[in-house]
C-alpha cells in the first residue's frame, strides 16, 4: 500500500509550469529476491529494516542513471 501527503502553507506556494511527487517503497522479501516468480512478504527483514529493494515510482533505478 502506498500514499502521499502533500503539506503546503496556508496561503499555498507561488505559481510553477509543473510539480513533481516522488513515491518511495521498501520491498522485504523472502527467499532470494534475483529468484523469478512470487515472494512472500518477510517480516523478520521488515522488522530489522533490511529492505531488499527500495523502490522509487514503483522501480528499482526508476531516479538513476538514465533516468536521473
Amino acid at each position: 500500500m502506498y500514499g502521499l501527503m502533500v503539506v503546503e502553507p496556508p496561503n499555498g506556494w507561488p505559481k510553477v509550469d509543473r510539480e513533481f511527487y516522488v513515491m518511495q517503497g521498501d520491498l522485504y522479501l523472502k527467499g532470494k529476491a534475483d529468484q523469478p516468480g512470487i515472494h512472500d512478504v518477510s517480516i523478520h527483514k521488515m522488522n530489522a529494516e533490511e529492505p531488499d529493494y527500495v523502490v522509487f515510482n514503483g522501480s528499482v533505478d526508476a531516479l538513476s542513471k538514465e533516468n536521473a
